[in-house]
């Protein structure tokens, strides 16, 4: 059901989010794999109430934890809207080009009902992101991006 299908998100999005927490305090970058990874995560428990992502992580190498932390928020409330909207279908697509690191989200449903929480927007001007919403004739896609964040790129 919808509810079981939110709380399972939620209890993944906590642990990985406390592994992203405490990462934070050690460390400053992260492997972009390990974000790719936790978005996986994601995707997979969505599957239970008919949500279907499709995933597309294009990025290699070390990215800052900051931007990857606050991407994986803006994921798990993307995902959590979209279960509870009954959206079917996402395409996700994380990548790194024009020197920003960039999540798109492109819904079949209509993504003008998503809030972002005012937490994560706070987060996103003290990072220095921007989330975009972009008419894109049939739809309307959502993407977050910074300037800043990626270390290493291979």
């Amino acid at each position: 059901s919808m509810e079981t299908t939110r709380i399972a998100l939620l209890l993944c999005y906590l642990k990985r989010r406390c592994n992203l927490f405490f990462q934070e305090k050690e460390e400053t970058s992260v492997p972009a794999e390990g974000i790719a990874q936790y978005i996986d995560e994601l995707i997979e428990i969505a599957k239970y109430s008919n949500v279907q992502v499709a995933g597309l992580n294009k990025i290699n190498g070390r990215i800052k934890i900051r931007p990857g932390t606050i991407m994986y928020d803006f994921f798990y409330g993307v995902i959590d809207w979209a279960v509870q909207t009954g959206c079917p279908y996402l395409i996700e697509h994380l990548v790194y080009e024009d020197e920003e690191l960039t999540m798109r989200i492109l819904p079949s449903g209509d993504i003008e009902t998503f809030q972002p929480e005012p937490e994560l927007l706070a987060a996103l001007a003290s990072a220095q992101g921007k989330i975009v919403i972009k008419d894109l004739d049939d739809t309307i896609g959502i993407s977050i991006s910074f300037t800043n964040g990626v270390t290493a790129y291979d």
